[in-house]
């Protein structure tokens, strides 16, 4: 993939929402590990499409944690990770670090994650 495909497949996602998928912003999910039990909770902040496998945010566990589908099993906790629309210019920095998988699903109407700072 090159600079200028990348480009135009952002701004081709951008002009028609519908590529991002069925998922509203302002939703809700958690993830638990299948290895030590810890459960992430996040927050779309942008509508996209989000991954079922998401990285443990249990700095100690090296294991995968799986989606419940928007089921919030903690309602009474904060997210503390949230799930963004980068810019095309965050983008292209990830194509230019060599992250073509995230690359490919932001094209493809997907979120990418970060850490709340209150």
């Amino acid at each position: 993939m090159k600079k200028e495909q990348i480009i135009k497949e952002y701004n081709k996602m951008l002009k028609f929402p519908e590529l991002s998928g069925d998922v509203p912003a302002d939703r809700f999910n958690c993830y638990v590990c299948k290895e030590c039990e810890t459960i992430t909770k996040t927050i779309d902040v942008d509508k996209g499409t989000t991954p079922f496998f998401h990285t443990c945010s249990n700095t100690e566990c090296d294991g995968f944690a799986t989606s419940t589908f928007y089921d919030d099993i903690l309602p009474n906790e904060n997210p503390i990770q949230e799930w963004f629309r980068p810019t095309l210019d965050e983008t292209l920095q990830y194509f230019k670090e060599g992250n073509l998988g995230l690359v490919d699903h932001i094209i493809n109407g997907g979120l990418d994650i970060r850490k709340i700072i209150e």
